[in-house]
């Protein structure tokens, strides 16, 4: 999961704006890995790792107990050297800058089989979009001999629950935009969970401002676990404060904590 969207600009050197983040990185092991194995994280063309790549454990709430119900993530335990290459091929930045879009970990602990485990690496954006960077991450095990245990058989996808009929390619991995959204407020109005309310809550989303006249599609998407109750039934067009009202979105049967609005 990405922690921003925007294309870096402009030009090889990046000069005005170099857009780097921490890219979250989720995964279940099928095949036990050992000791000193690898993970391998592959990025469409353009982003970079740099040859030393930094990775780090998610925030500590991630890998929070909070009961036998709930999938467990694991920490990768001691983490290595992180070593960013070029795969397949080198692709240039800018003059004799290769971008390092493959970053190899070597995880000191044992990765074990049929677990959750969950990283963060560092990466910078390229400052040129193309529909292909929806299709071309990766993420795969290697053993200490640097022999290869399994890997994802299609691009990592952005939304878990990514419906089967959902096959344009805005709709598998993320994709950057030309700059950022802004500041739009998220207001959850009740914070306690559905289990103990047994009610739904509702969520304002407010100020949402458009610089220019836009025709163009929009998702919302919320974390795992939440689900959107059906706009056509609940979702309310304006708020306080708006100036015009906004157009009801539709919800996915297969993915329901993703709002959808095809066009604006």
């Amino acid at each position: 999961q990405p922690s921003a969207f925007a294309r870096s600009c402009c030009g090889g050197n990046l000069d005005q704006r170099r857009v780097q983040e921490f890219v979250h990185v989720f995964f279940k092991t099928t095949q036990h890995v050992g000791q000193n194995g690898f993970v391998i994280l592959d990025a469409p063309a353009g982003f970079d790792f740099e040859q030393a790549c930094q990775a780090q454990p998610l925030h500590e709430d991630y890998y929070a107990f909070i009961g036998t119900d709930t999938v467990v993530m694991n920490r990768l335990n001691n983490m290595g050297a992180c070593v960013g290459s070029s795969y397949p091929a080198v692709v240039s930045l800018g003059v004799g800058t290769p971008a390092r879009n493959r970053a190899r970990l070597q995880v000191g602990g044992i990765i074990g089989a049929a677990k959750y485990y969950g990283f963060k690496v560092r990466v910078t954006h390229p400052s040129t979009y193309s529909t292909a960077q929806h299709t071309e991450w990766y993420l795969w095990t290697q053993d200490s001999n640097g022999y290869s245990i399994e890997g994802s058989y299609s691009t990592i996808r952005f939304n878990e629950l990514r419906a089967s009929t959902h096959t344009e390619f805005y709709h598998k991995s993320f994709g950057m935009y030309n700059a950022d959204a802004g500041s739009i407020g998220v207001q959850v109005v009740n914070v306690r969970p559905q289990s103990l309310t047994l009610q739904d809550t509702d969520v304002i989303f407010y100020p949402i401002e458009f610089s220019v006249d836009t025709d163009t599609s929009l998702r919302i998407t919320a974390p795992m676990g939440f689900y959107w109750s059906d706009p056509a039934a609940v979702f309310t067009t304006t708020t306080n404060g708006t100036s015009e009202p906004f157009p009801v979105p539709t919800v996915h049967t297969e993915v329901r904590n993703q709002l959808i609005w095809d066009s604006m």
